[in-house]
C-alpha cells in the first residue's frame, strides 16, 4: 500500500459546486479516493474506489472529448459523468451508493476547470505500489 494525499478539484463556472478528490492510497493498481461533493445547501464525501486503467480510460476520453464519459465506483453504483454537450460541459456525479446516505450533484464546468482536473488524474497514474 502506498499512502498518497493529492487533492484534485472539478468545480462549476461560478463556483457555486465542486467535485475534489483526495487521495487516500494506491494498493497494487486500485486508488482509494474521499470523494467530496459540495454544494451551497450540502456536502457529502464517500470512498471512491477505481482501478488505474479507468483512471486511463477516462482521461483518454475526456481529451478526445467523447460525448459521454463515466468513471465509475468499483464496488457501489456511485460515478463521475462528464458530458460535451453543445458548448457546455456538463458535470454529473453521484457520492456513495443508491443504498446509503448519498448526494447527486450536477453542474456545468469550463475547459480550464476540466483541463487542470485532468492534468490531477494524469499525474496520478506515474505513482507505483512496490507491493
Amino acid at each position: 500500500m502506498l499512502p498518497l494525499s493529492n487533492k484534485i478539484t472539478l468545480s462549476s463556472i461560478d463556483n457555486s459546486a465542486k467535485l475534489e478528490l483526495a487521495t487516500r492510497y494506491l494498493v497494487r493498481i486500485k486508488f482509494t479516493f474521499g470523494l467530496t461533493a459540495v454544494t451551497k445547501f450540502r456536502s457529502h464525501t464517500s470512498h471512491f474506489c477505481v482501478r488505474k486503467e479507468q483512471i486511463e480510460d477516462f482521461v483518454h476520453c475526456i481529451n478526445s472529448q467523447e460525448k459521454v464519459i463515466e468513471l465509475q465506483v468499483n464496488d457501489s453504483d456511485g460515478y463521475i459523468r462528464i458530458q460535451f454537450q453543445k458548448n457546455n460541459i456538463i458535470v454529473r456525479a453521484q457520492i456513495s451508493g443508491s443504498y446509503e446516505d448519498n448526494i447527486y450533484i450536477e453542474f456545468i464546468t469550463g475547459s480550464k476547470a476540466l483541463l487542470k482536473f485532468t492534468g490531477g488524474l494524469r499525474d496520478l497514474l506515474s505513482f507505483e505500489d512496490a507491493y
